[in-house]
């Protein structure tokens, strides 16, 4: 708990942001037409921030009589009144809408200056508050995140988005602008609710999108297409489980590309589908690990119910759950009314849970 003398304190050198006449710095902000200078006092800077300490030492600062001057081009004037603002008073005005809709430089420009305290501040405001945004905008804050070590917390928040809901992912428009390795890091992993044969069609739209010549009506494709499909996917073949897809999906999804397939994955998967000969070597043939649809809860709620049944006080992180769900019945799919129906489904199935939401609310 803040005593009253320590919120005088934090109030005074705040007040050191807007009404000092003492400032020994300035700091050029931005590219032309709009450059900001912002005036600051290196005690303060250097106190608050390792970059600070370092650029304002004797062996890098430049001086001018007795002020020193920065320059940070690559750091928009509206990110760094914000944290320039931080830095003085430990506070951060982040539901402002110049805030919001800068979340993803902000956190940059923190991460440049060595805020860590302030980075994770965002990521936690970000995650725990900004849901619908984040959901809007998740293959940017993806890509962002991918790129900094130290938002390592935003990027498995935003990798267990995607997993839980991949067709909302793949659905957004700026999909194609995202790096190869982010999408092959996301099929490495076990848990993703999705059919694997839909996998492999996102792939390849991904792959006709990163192309500015492909068509996806592949009847008029050339020899030549089909080799820049096979180099725009070949990172992603060996973590598509291939053996996985049924036979009917098999023919119709996966043989009109046969083109873009290694000889011998083609060999082993036409031997498994014809011959039904078992794969040779190290094949993943194991399907992933999807939760079942349902309209009254999410994953969340299902890592939740983990950890009730082991007495954890916290939920398990996403992907950790020992447990495996399995749908039995369902009232929209299956009926309410019938209670033989009810004990067919549920009865000597081993330890099951009921999840019913009362009618014309949200518990």
């Amino acid at each position: 708990m803040v005593s009253n003398l320590e919120k005088i304190l934090l109030t005074n050198i705040g007040q050191l942001y807007q009404n000092a006449d003492d400032y020994n710095v300035q700091i050029y902000v931005g590219q032309e037409p709009n450059i900001q200078m912002f005036r600051a006092h290196s005690v303060i800077l250097r106190t608050r921030s390792a970059y600070f300490r370092a650029a304002l030492s004797e062996i890098w600062a430049k001086t001018d009589g007795n002020m020193i001057t920065l320059r940070k081009p690559n750091i928009s004037p509206i990110v760094f009144d914000a944290i320039l603002k931080y830095i003085y008073t430990g506070s951060i005005p982040l539901e402002e809408m110049n805030i919001r809709i800068n979340y993803i430089l902000l956190i940059v420009a923190a991460d440049e200056l060595a805020l860590t305290d302030l980075i994770d501040y965002i990521q936690a405001h970000i995650i725990k508050k900004e849901s619908e945004l984040l959901r809007r905008n998740l293959v940017e804050f993806l890509r962002i995140s991918s790129r900094h070590e130290a938002c390592r917390l935003l990027h498995s928040h935003c990798e267990e988005l995607v997993c839980q809901n991949p067709d909302e992912f793949f659905k957004q428009e700026v999909l194609a602008n995202l790096d190869q390795y982010i999408l092959v890091n996301l099929l490495k992993k076990d848990l993703f609710n999705m059919e694997e044969v839909e996998i492999w069609e996102n792939v390849i739209k991904w792959g006709i999108a990163r192309s500015s010549r492909l068509d996806e009506d592949i009847s008029e494709w050339t020899p030549e297409d089909f080799l820049e499909l096979e180099e725009n996917i070949a990172a992603f073949i060996p973590h598509i489980r291939f053996f996985a897809i049924p036979g009917p999906e098999f023919i119709e999804k996966i043989w009109p590309y046969e083109k873009v397939l290694p000889k011998k994955l083609k060999d082993d998967l036409i031997k498994f589908h014809v011959l039904s000969m078992p794969p040779q070597g190290a094949k993943i043939v194991v399907p992933r690990r999807k939760y079942f649809d349902s309209n009254i809860i999410g994953v969340e709620h299902f890592e939740q119910l983990a950890s009730w049944i082991d007495k954890k006080k916290e939920p398990y992180p996403f992907g950790k759950s020992p447990y495996e769900f399995r749908l039995l019945m369902r009232g929209d799919r299956d009926g309410l009314d019938d209670v033989k129906e009810f004990q067919r489904r549920c009865s000597k199935r081993g330890p099951t849970i009921i999840v019913i939401e009362v009618k014309g609310s949200e518990r």
